[in-house]
């Protein structure tokens, strides 16, 4: 009965160690706007693009998971580029 009374203390404790994220660090953001200019390019073009990135073509199954420091590369049935987002 004592150990579990221990724990109870020790536990939320070692919770209150987690350190904390600095707030000034900015958040990750995509390339998308660093290579609009790749609109209209084949795919090719795309390999400039840092990772992480998805190339998606129509009709590709895609997660719905957002993260701001992915470059999402759209192309059209030809494989050029149509838009670039961030996701």
């Amino acid at each position: 009965m004592r150990q579990a009374w221990i724990l109870t203390l020790v536990i939320p404790a070692l919770a209150a160690c987690q350190p904390v994220p600095d707030a000034r660090d900015p958040a990750p953001v995509c390339a998308a706007g660093q290579f609009a200019g790749l609109v209209g390019q084949p795919v090719a073009e795309a390999a400039v693009v840092p990772e992480p990135k998805r190339i998606i073509r129509p009709g590709d199954m895609i997660t719905e998971d957002y993260r701001l420091d992915r470059t999402n590369v759209y192309l059209d049935a030809q494989d050029v580029i149509t838009t670039l987002k961030c996701g």
